[in-house]
């Protein structure tokens, strides 16, 4: 029996905010693809209220000469000029624009016009990823377009310059990202105090430019993460975010930041050279339930006293974390024979969960960590469980040691777990 040919299109007969919602979740160039598709499709991304445009989809796979890159730069600014010059619907919902170097080739255009095309249009989102051989001109609308809620700005050029605005009124922005840009205190002071609602920011590749009378401050900002930012501060740093539940340090100093957030949940620190923090950083974590820290630091310091260096240091100045439930140490966890964690384990009455992150020590004996986590170490009171994960999941002579030391020195009734990694599969186990 021959089952009869369906020929209908039962998509076009979808409603239009349908199709174009539909229509949103692919790139610009794919949207007006679609118009060879049917009569009824040919306008219909005209409609769409996203717009993302790529330069990446306009160079081929292989770029290798600054030729090729020029040839793909005016095919991709003869389409973004077409599209903005035709499109039905002059109200937008997100504007995207990726227009990254490839092998060394930087863009030379002038992106000015289509930004204030796109803040004309009353964007809920403005993203912008740049890479320019001069200065990237942002026209100050962007700082006072009132209907933007998240602003990512990368601007990568040659020879980085500082960031000026005159001014900053952005009352509906949560998110505000910035990357490879340079900043002082004073756009710092313009961003948070003209964003009453800002929940987020996430600063990456940035240079901080700040001096002892600047402050950072934000009644609203609940998540603050640095990182690979130069911070380049005269002298501490006031710090006042009262409704800050994360924050997130990673490869910056940090330590002329004097934190101040009462409501701090979450923070995770990781550094991957020798760095010192001092008390006015860690010393506005203490609030947290939940901390991090990964990284290989030469030394910690509390106000002027070291209290854990390579050859253990002065434990006396150690704050009190009465919050901490979780925490996670890598790398640091075999140096200083277990000072830093002993003395978290010692400062922290209700810690719950240890994870150890472990650092490989070929030279440690049984004996030496049987010393070296006797005592206070894991006799923790409210201690359920211990986590341990191999190295690059690597399980050598000092990790196994470090397990068979551990599970005569851990109290009774907390578990010990060990994370098992096998083709490019993770799980764990109770030992």
């Amino acid at each position: 029996m021959e089952h009869p040919t369906i020929s209908t299109d039962w998509i076009s007969q979808l409603p239009e905010a349908v199709l174009t919602d539909i229509m949103s979740l692919i790139s610009t160039k794919e949207a007006v693809s679609t118009c060879v598709l049917s009569k009824s499709w040919e306008k219909l991304w005209a409609s769409v209220p996203v717009l993302h445009f790529d330069l990446r989809q306009f160079l081929g796979d292989h770029v290798d000469s600054w030729e090729k890159f020029r040839d793909g730069q005016i095919k991709f600014v003869r389409f973004v000029n077409s599209v903005l010059q035709n499109r039905r619907n002059s109200k937008l919902d997100i504007f995207s624009l990726k227009m990254e170097r490839q092998n060394g080739c930087y863009c030379a255009l002038d992106i000015s016009p289509w930004i204030i095309y796109a803040i004309g249009c009353k964007p809920r989102v403005l993203s912008l990823v740049v890479s320019t051989y001069e200065h990237l001109y942002i026209p100050n609308p962007v700082f006072t377009c009132t209907s933007l809620e998240e602003l990512h700005l990368v601007t990568e050029t040659r020879c980085t310059e500082l960031i000026e605005t005159e001014s900053v009124e952005l009352p509906s922005l949560k998110s505000f990202s910035l990357g490879h840009a340079m900043i002082d205190g004073d756009f710092m002071k313009q961003l948070l105090s003209g964003c009453p609602i800002l929940e987020k920011v996430v600063l990456y590749f940035c240079d901080l430019h700040m001096f002892s009378d600047d402050r950072i401050s934000s009644n609203s900002l609940q998540h603050f993460i640095f990182s690979d930012c130069g911070l380049l501060i005269e002298s501490d740093v006031e710090v006042f975010v009262p409704s800050l539940i994360h924050l997130g340090i990673r490869n910056c100093r940090g330590d002329e930041l004097n934190l101040h957030a009462p409501s701090l949940i979450h923070a995770c620190i990781y550094h991957s050279s020798p760095c010192f923090y001092k008390s006015n950083l860690f010393g506005g974590l203490t609030n947290a339930t939940s901390l991090d820290l990964f990284g290989t630091p030469k030394f910690i310091v509390f106000g002027a006293t070291k209290f854990m260096d390579e050859q253990g240091g002065d434990l006396a100045n150690f704050p009190l974390f009465n919050n901490l439930k979780n925490l996670s140490v890598g790398e640091w966890c075999m140096i200083s024979n277990f000072n830093l964690v002993a003395s978290f384990l010692q400062n922290s009455p209700n810690l719950e969960n240890l994870t150890l992150y472990h650092k490989p020590s070929p030279n440690a004996t049984a004996e030496d960590m049987a010393q070296w986590l006797s005592g206070i170490l894991f006799q923790h009171e409210n201690l359920k469980k211990v986590h341990i994960v191999p190295n690059m999941g690597t399980y050598d002579q000092s990790f196994y040691k470090l397990v068979n030391v551990l599970r005569a020195s851990i109290k009774d009734g907390a578990v010990i777990t060990v994370q098992l990694s096998f083709a490019n599969m993770t799980s764990s186990i109770i030992i």
